[in-house]
């Protein structure tokens, strides 16, 4: 049995007048970020599933900005369309990979490759070592902290061993995010 074409051609031809409002919210959205083509053609590829999803479930409620709003708040999450999982963020690393210094850490073994995207896998193989490399001395010790962290250990225990304040752990965490950012997002 054949699906029903005709159906499916009059809700492309729907999504599609829905289309320019829902780009609109995504563009508005992206406006300043690096890869907003990118995030637009994202939002295109999950509102046109979430828009289906509704059909499917005879959910009549759903206007161009809802299906425009929480796909962009997908897309800027780092979810992609065929998976909820995040990718952009740590792409995957395994929190109970142990190594010993940071100079011997192998963390192109700690990624997930189950879960991540091919394209993710190779950019963190190459990009996170070299973000390392660029580390000073003590935000390098921070993160090796960090990384060899114990499930259920505590910021106070880990600052503790690091010889300095939770307080200042915090700073340094958010030192150590900005900078990732900062060096995957300067090309």
């Amino acid at each position: 049995m054949r699906p029903d074409c005709s159906a499916l051609r009059d809700a492309q031809q729907r999504f599609l007048t829905m289309w320019p409002v829902m780009r609109d919210v995504a563009r508005a959205r992206f406006a300043d970020h690096p890869d907003r083509q990118d995030k637009v053609a994202e939002v295109r590829g999950i509102c046109w599933e979430q828009y289906l999803r509704c059909l499917a479930n005879n959910n009549n409620r759903y206007t161009p900005y809802t299906l425009a709003y929480f796909a962009c708040r997908r897309a800027a999450c780092g979810r992609t369309l065929c998976s909820g999982k995040r990718t952009a963020n740590t792409a995957g690393i395994n929190p109970g990979y142990k190594s010993p210094t940071l100079h011997k850490v192998h963390f192109a073994d700690a990624i997930d490759y189950r879960h991540n995207a091919p394209f993710d896998v190779a950019a963190y193989r190459i990009d996170f070592p070299a973000w390392v490399r660029t580390l000073s001395r003590s935000l390098r010790r921070t993160l090796l902290a960090l990384w060899k962290r114990k499930p259920g250990e505590l910021q106070g225990d880990i600052a503790r061993a690091l010889g300095i304040s939770p307080s200042r752990l915090s700073q340094r965490k958010a030192e150590l995010l900005a900078s990732y950012y900062a060096f995957n997002w300067a090309a």
